[in-house]
């Protein structure tokens, strides 16, 4: 008897993030270079659920279950 391989339930969250970064550089260039390379220090983060879709598993939730 073949066993049937476990189906997991797996959804897509969508988040909209506002932060503000603080970098120390010696000018705006350099610092948006460091921003784009390394990132920054997070001063302030607000993060916020926009959606939420589950994903197909690959099982048709209207077919019947096979004992």
């Amino acid at each position: 008897m073949e066993k049937e391989p476990k189906i997991e339930e797996t959804s897509c969250f969508t988040y909209k993030v506002e932060m503000i970064i603080q970098i120390l550089a010696e000018d705006e260039i350099k610092a948006s270079e460091q921003l784009e390379k390394n990132g920054g220090y997070v001063t302030s983060r607000k993060v916020t659920l926009m959606d939420s879709v589950p994903l197909f598993n690959g099982k048709d939730s209207k077919s019947k279950s096979k004992k």
